[in-house]
C-alpha cells in the first residue's frame, strides 16, 4: 500500500466514525505561539494537533472507537485535534 492509498484509507475511515466531528481547514486559523501549532475555530474554540495515535500503525483500522475525536485534514492527512480552549460564555443577571 502506498502512502497515498493509506492516507484516502484513513480519511475515509475517519470519516466514518459515528463520535468524530471533521473542522475543514477553512474554519481554522493559526493563534497564539507558532510554535505551538494552534489553531482557532469560528466559534473560539482552540485546538492543538494531539499527540495520541487513532490508528494502528501503518494501517486505517481505528482503534480510537469510544472516545470522541475532532480531526482535519491537512495535504490529505488526518489531523487528531485536542481542544485547548473553550471560550466561556456569559451569564446575564449575574454578578461575580
Amino acid at each position: 500500500m502506498t502512502v497515498e492509498e493509506l492516507r484516502e484509507q484513513r480519511l475515509a475511515a475517519a470519516r466514518t466514525q459515528k463520535n468524530w466531528t471533521e473542522l475543514a481547514p477553512d474554519r481554522l486559523a493559526p493563534t497564539g505561539p507558532a510554535s505551538r501549532g494552534w489553531l482557532k475555530d469560528e466559534s473560539g474554540d482552540v485546538y492543538t494537533p494531539s499527540r495520541g495515535a487513532v490508528f494502528l500503525p501503518g494501517t486505517a483500522r481505528v482503534f480510537a472507537t469510544v472516545v470522541p475525536v475532532t480531526f482535519t485534514v491537512d495535504d490529505g492527512e488526518v489531523v487528531p485535534l485536542d481542544r485547548i480552549h473553550q471560550p466561556t460564555t456569559s451569564r446575564s443577571g449575574g454578578t461575580k
